[in-house]
């Protein structure tokens, strides 16, 4: 197989693969998500730390 052909076979697949633009943009979706979680968490925590200590203080 020669280079021409081979050059030939991969311009008709064209649209193969991910391009840099859509890969950048998955990955700020992504990041995105993450610190939404992150946040949703840490609020948890602290709501978890509140109860506690509000359970501490109604058995007092």
């Amino acid at each position: 197989m020669g280079a021409q052909t081979l050059h030939r076979r991969l311009a008709r697949r064209g649209g193969a693969g991910f391009t840099v633009v859509e890969i950048l943009i998955a990955v700020a979706v992504t990041a995105v998500g993450f610190a939404a979680i992150f946040s949703m968490q840490i609020g948890t925590m602290q709501g978890n730390i509140a109860a506690r200590e509000m359970a501490s203080a109604v058995n007092l």
